[in-house]
């Protein structure tokens, strides 16, 4: 993978460049949130230990101070601060950056992980799907957050609208080649077709001359002496123009196509929540309160809040995978219902799988960005 590949720095990087590959989440531990993303800045903690051990040696002031003068530029008063500010914009609250580690899921930790990547503040960053474990506000918070990073940042992505909101320049990894664009998703997109377009009309325009001149070769090559001439000229010219190279013709993205079959018509209401209330145990806290809201055929709803706010649970409740504590959920008896769940199907892995389709995501880079074969799938 070539994000991979620059990380480990397997292709020519200058070595004064240090480069930050945001790979996994953090492993369980007793350490808080917080303390993991102070400590991956090693060159403040290096200093700050050393300070502090000269200060308890009342050692020379000279070498105290020049420890001093460092951690200022590095503003070493206010990392807590920062370390802090960018722990909540990605979802933590005062309590959570302080409990420890190993009380948090994947996707928690996940994101302590990329604070630390954010905090670090590197030469060069690389983020590969970013917002996989984020929710619809550390998302907001993300694109406003890397709108204003300084440096090279290197990201992949298929949403279109981080990259529109993130990206400077795009990269086209395709047939094993990359093309680079000046400009966000949009405007990748919209030079992309043009480009391709133009490419067909030149590719469309070599194809008719290579076939007249090859026609005009095989009837005159052998007729008159002026007839022959102009036959050689042509030959030549012919020969001129497949040594140059010729252009290739566009080779397009696979599409997927596919349909819902129409499961007929079934009068309203087709699911009706009916003051519906929900916890998981006894004495725990109410999920849902009252809910009362109905479903039809034409309801197309997107359900959206923080992790842990319960959106899952409303699910399984419509499914029947779980039962109102209170109140009542009726469906239409013809009504069936599928349900997409990603951890049951094993990730994006067994997606593809079930698509039958190789979908590559976007890449993006606010110097440089990319997207690969698969952004026009339907």
């Amino acid at each position: 993978m070539l994000l991979s590949a620059i990380g480990k720095r397997e292709v020519p990087i200058p070595e004064h460049i240090d480069i930050y590959h945001l790979t996994r989440e953090m492993p369980p531990s007793e350490k808080t949130p917080l303390q993991c993303v102070m400590e991956v800045d090693t060159e403040r903690a290096m200093l700050e230990r050393e300070a502090e051990r000269l200060a308890h040696e009342d050692a020379e002031c000279e070498k105290l101070m020049e420890l001093y003068e460092r951690l200022e530029e590095l503003d070493a008063d206010k990392a807590e601060a920062r370390a802090s500010r960018i722990l909540h914009g990605l979802g933590f609250t005062p309590a959570m950056q302080r409990k420890s580690l190993k009380d948090f899921s994947g996707g928690w930790r996940m994101r302590v992980a990329l604070a630390r990547a954010l905090f670090i503040r590197p030469f060069m960053l690389l983020l590969d799907e970013p917002t996989n474990h984020l929710d619809l506000d550390a998302c907001v918070w993300l694109e406003e957050e890397l709108k204003t990073f300084k440096r090279i940042l290197v990201l992949i992505s298929h949403s279109q609208d981080f990259l529109n909101g993130v990206c400077s320049n795009i990269i086209h990894l395709h047939n094993r080649k990359l093309k680079y664009y000046t400009g966000n998703y949009d405007q990748y997109v919209k030079t992309r077709v043009e480009l391709e377009e133009n490419q067909m009309k030149r590719f469309h325009w070599e194809q008719d001359q290579i076939a007249h001149m090859k026609n005009y070769i095989a009837r005159f090559g052998h007729g008159s002496a002026k007839l022959a001439r102009q036959a050689q000229s042509k030959e030549k010219t012919l020969q001129k123009m497949m040594a140059s190279g010729l252009t290739e013709r566009v080779i397009n993205d696979k599409t997927l196509s596919f349909y819902f079959p129409s499961c007929g018509k079934i009068p309203p209401p087709v699911i009706m929540v009916q003051n519906v209330s929900f916890r998981y145990s006894k004495d725990g806290h109410w999920i849902y309160n009252n809910l009362e809201f109905g479903i039809d055929l034409d309801t197309r709803v997107a359900l959206v809040g923080p992790n842990g706010a319960g959106k899952s649970t409303l699910l399984k409740l419509l499914t029947g995978e779980l039962l109102p504590t209170d109140g009542m959920i009726r469906k239409h008896s013809h009504v069936k219902i599928g349900r997409y769940h990603q951890v049951e199907l094993g990730g994006a892995a067994s997606r593809e799988a079930l698509l039958g389709l190789e979908e590559s995501p976007g890449w993006g880079v606010r110097g440089v960005g990319c997207d690969a074969p698969g952004r026009g799938t339907k």
